[in-house]
């Protein structure tokens, strides 16, 4: 082997390495920001399941009737939205994380896209556009 062709060889062997060590941090890091993604949605369920029950036994002194079918429809309803709501949360820590210890650089381009918002999505298709 010459030179040139060592340099190229060991070139490519530090990009084989670095994508291999983005990879790895990279499904680190969504393995982790599923589990907070989770815990956060329960949270967010029990808590808002605790103030409508606090709610409803309020203003329904008795647990028959009305109160109960409210309170299972509500548990559903409740179920939707803390998935919505969790799922919102999540990005926002997921994206306060990646800033807050500059992340950018150690993950791969497709996880850090998942946590891009819209606006910069098309600021980066647009600086793509330009090159």
């Amino acid at each position: 082997m010459d030179k040139y062709e060592q340099e190229a060889y060991d070139r490519r062997k530090k990009e084989a390495v670095d994508y291999r060590t983005k990879k790895q941090k990279s499904m680190w890091f969504m393995l982790l920001s599923t589990i907070i993604e989770i815990v956060v949605t329960i949270a967010i369920y029990f808590v808002s399941l605790l103030l409508v029950g606090l709610i409803v036994m309020g203003l329904f002194r008795q647990t028959e009737g009305f109160g109960q079918i409210f309170v299972v429809v509500s548990a559903l309803v409740l179920f939707f939205v803390s998935l919505f709501l969790g799922f919102l949360v999540y990005k926002r820590i997921c994206r306060f994380i990646i800033k807050a210890a500059h992340m950018e650089d150690k993950l791969l381009p497709e996880v850090l896209n998942q946590y891009k918002t819209k606006a910069e999505r098309e600021a980066d298709e647009r600086e793509a556009m330009s090159k």
